[in-house]
Protein backbone atom coordinates (compact mmCIF):
# COMPACT_ATOMS: atom_id res chain seq x y z
CA UNK A 1 0.00 0.00 0.00
CA UNK A 2 1.51 3.31 -1.04
CA UNK A 3 0.56 6.94 -1.58
CA UNK A 4 1.49 7.89 -5.13
CA UNK A 5 1.56 11.42 -6.49
CA UNK A 6 2.20 12.11 -10.17
CA UNK A 7 3.44 15.45 -11.45
CA UNK A 8 2.05 17.02 -14.58
CA UNK A 9 2.85 19.97 -16.81
CA UNK A 10 1.07 23.22 -17.35
CA UNK A 11 -0.51 23.45 -20.83
CA UNK A 12 2.19 24.12 -23.41
CA UNK A 13 5.06 23.57 -20.98
CA UNK A 14 7.99 21.30 -21.73
CA UNK A 15 8.88 18.60 -19.18
CA UNK A 16 11.90 19.31 -17.01
CA UNK A 17 15.00 17.35 -17.98
CA UNK A 18 15.67 14.37 -15.74
CA UNK A 19 19.24 15.65 -15.31
CA UNK A 20 17.88 18.97 -13.98
CA UNK A 21 15.57 17.14 -11.55
CA UNK A 22 18.47 15.00 -10.32
CA UNK A 23 20.71 18.03 -9.87
CA UNK A 24 18.02 19.90 -7.94
CA UNK A 25 17.26 16.92 -5.67
CA UNK A 26 20.98 16.23 -5.03
CA UNK A 27 21.43 19.80 -3.81
CA UNK A 28 18.65 19.45 -1.21
CA UNK A 29 19.34 18.10 2.30
CA UNK A 30 18.22 14.52 2.84
CA UNK A 31 18.02 13.51 -0.83
CA UNK A 32 20.18 10.81 -2.43
CA UNK A 33 20.00 10.43 -6.20
CA UNK A 34 20.39 7.13 -8.01
CA UNK A 35 19.97 6.09 -11.63
CA UNK A 36 16.17 5.83 -11.92
CA UNK A 37 15.07 7.21 -8.57
CA UNK A 38 15.93 9.41 -5.62
CA UNK A 39 15.24 8.84 -1.94
CA UNK A 40 14.58 11.31 0.85
CA UNK A 41 15.49 10.37 4.39
CA UNK A 42 15.73 12.64 7.39
CA UNK A 43 17.70 10.74 10.02
CA UNK A 44 16.52 13.09 12.78
CA UNK A 45 12.79 12.55 12.13
CA UNK A 46 12.68 9.19 10.34
CA UNK A 47 10.75 10.74 7.46
CA UNK A 48 11.29 9.04 4.13
CA UNK A 49 9.88 8.87 0.62
CA UNK A 50 11.02 8.11 -2.90
CA UNK A 51 10.64 9.64 -6.33
CA UNK A 52 10.92 7.75 -9.58
CA UNK A 53 12.69 9.55 -12.40
CA UNK A 54 12.58 8.49 -16.02
CA UNK A 55 13.03 10.01 -19.39
CA UNK A 56 9.69 10.79 -21.08
CA UNK A 57 8.54 8.08 -23.47
CA UNK A 58 6.08 7.83 -26.33
CA UNK A 59 3.69 5.78 -24.17
CA UNK A 60 3.46 8.43 -21.43
CA UNK A 61 0.16 10.18 -20.92
CA UNK A 62 0.25 13.69 -22.43
CA UNK A 63 1.43 16.37 -20.04
CA UNK A 64 3.15 13.99 -17.60
CA UNK A 65 6.37 15.12 -15.93
CA UNK A 66 9.21 12.57 -15.64
CA UNK A 67 8.91 12.29 -11.85
CA UNK A 68 6.51 10.51 -9.47
CA UNK A 69 6.45 10.50 -5.66
CA UNK A 70 5.78 7.40 -3.57
CA UNK A 71 5.27 7.16 0.17
CA UNK A 72 5.32 3.50 1.21
CA UNK A 73 3.04 2.27 3.97
CA UNK A 74 1.64 4.09 6.95
CA UNK A 75 3.48 6.51 9.20
CA UNK A 76 2.95 9.39 11.59
CA UNK A 77 1.04 12.43 10.35
CA UNK A 78 4.29 14.40 10.58
CA UNK A 79 5.60 12.42 7.60
CA UNK A 80 2.94 14.16 5.50
CA UNK A 81 3.95 17.57 6.84
CA UNK A 82 7.63 17.09 6.02
CA UNK A 83 7.12 15.42 2.63
CA UNK A 84 4.55 18.09 1.78
CA UNK A 85 7.25 20.74 2.22
CA UNK A 86 9.51 18.85 -0.19
CA UNK A 87 6.70 18.54 -2.74
CA UNK A 88 5.89 22.25 -2.40
CA UNK A 89 9.52 23.12 -3.12
CA UNK A 90 9.57 20.77 -6.15
CA UNK A 91 6.41 22.12 -7.76
CA UNK A 92 7.61 25.70 -7.23
CA UNK A 93 11.10 25.01 -8.62
CA UNK A 94 9.79 23.34 -11.80
CA UNK A 95 6.35 25.00 -12.08
CA UNK A 96 4.54 21.64 -11.97
CA UNK A 97 0.97 20.59 -11.35
CA UNK A 98 -0.09 17.36 -9.63
CA UNK A 99 -2.30 14.38 -10.33
CA UNK A 100 -3.41 12.99 -6.96
CA UNK A 101 -5.96 10.20 -7.50
CA UNK A 102 -6.12 9.06 -3.86
CA UNK A 103 -9.34 9.05 -1.87
CA UNK A 104 -9.76 12.64 -0.65
CA UNK A 105 -6.69 13.61 -2.72
CA UNK A 106 -6.25 16.90 -4.57
CA UNK A 107 -7.19 15.47 -7.95
CA UNK A 108 -5.58 17.16 -10.96
CA UNK A 109 -4.28 20.71 -10.79
CA UNK A 110 -2.41 22.99 -8.43
CA UNK A 111 -0.57 21.56 -5.45
CA UNK A 112 -1.77 22.80 -2.09
CA UNK A 113 -0.37 21.84 1.28
CA UNK A 114 -3.87 21.48 2.73
CA UNK A 115 -4.94 19.28 -0.20
CA UNK A 116 -1.86 17.10 0.14
CA UNK A 117 -2.28 16.71 3.89
CA UNK A 118 -5.96 15.84 3.39
CA UNK A 119 -5.15 13.17 0.81
CA UNK A 120 -2.19 11.78 2.74
CA UNK A 121 -4.21 11.84 5.97
CA UNK A 122 -7.04 9.81 4.38
CA UNK A 123 -4.51 7.32 2.95
CA UNK A 124 -2.69 7.09 6.27
CA UNK A 125 -5.88 6.41 8.26
CA UNK A 126 -6.79 3.62 5.84
CA UNK A 127 -3.27 2.18 6.01
CA UNK A 128 -3.34 2.24 9.82
CA UNK A 129 -6.77 0.55 9.89
CA UNK A 130 -5.50 -2.10 7.49
CA UNK A 131 -2.45 -2.72 9.68
CA UNK A 132 -4.70 -3.10 12.73
CA UNK A 133 -6.95 -5.54 10.86
CA UNK A 134 -3.85 -7.57 10.02
CA UNK A 135 -2.84 -7.35 13.69
CA UNK A 136 0.25 -5.31 12.90
CA UNK A 137 -0.01 -2.96 15.81
CA UNK A 138 1.38 0.46 14.93
CA UNK A 139 3.19 2.31 17.67
CA UNK A 140 0.84 4.86 19.18
CA UNK A 141 1.60 8.23 20.69
CA UNK A 142 -0.78 11.14 21.02
CA UNK A 143 -0.82 13.54 18.04
CA UNK A 144 0.44 16.52 20.07
CA UNK A 145 3.29 14.57 21.70
CA UNK A 146 4.27 13.03 18.39
CA UNK A 147 4.36 16.40 16.64
CA UNK A 148 6.32 17.99 19.50
CA UNK A 149 8.93 15.20 19.32
CA UNK A 150 9.10 15.54 15.52
CA UNK A 151 9.61 19.32 15.75
CA UNK A 152 12.33 18.83 18.38
CA UNK A 153 14.14 16.17 16.35
CA UNK A 154 13.82 18.17 13.15
CA UNK A 155 15.31 21.28 14.73
CA UNK A 156 17.95 19.64 16.91
CA UNK A 157 20.86 20.48 14.60
CA UNK A 158 20.01 24.19 14.86
CA UNK A 159 20.05 23.91 18.65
Amino acid sequence: MSYDLAFTLRPGAQPPAVAALKEWLAARPGWRVFDGHATYFNEATGTDCMVYLREPGADDPPGRAPIQLTIAGHGPHTLGIEVGEEVQALVEAFDLLVDDPQLDGMGKGEFTTAGFLGGYGAFNRLAHRTALMLDQRPRALGREKLEAAWRWNRGRDRL
